[in-house]
């Protein structure tokens, strides 16, 4: 396994990426505010909304499609 596939988190599928996301996003929601940190929060939350929410409503579960934007809302 190279180093960028070590790097690079691959899910299985949009409730992988939701979960993976989740865990992210609960490692720094209690953190101080700088800017970087606002603009790793923009960048994730970029992702659910391009790459997650899309990969949900391919799949047809709606309960994901559902998850997907609630993150989108919490975030």
């Amino acid at each position: 396994m190279s180093n960028n596939e070590k790097r690079y988190y691959q899910p299985t599928d949009s409730k992988d990426a939701m979960r993976e996301v989740q865990k992210l996003f609960n490692l720094y929601c209690n953190e101080p505010l700088n800017n970087e940190l606002v603009q790793y929060h923009l960048k994730l939350q970029n992702q659910v909304k391009t790459n997650i929410l899309p990969a949900a409503e391919q799949e047809k579960i709606p309960s994901r499609v559902t998850s997907a934007r609630s993150i989108i809302t919490t975030m």
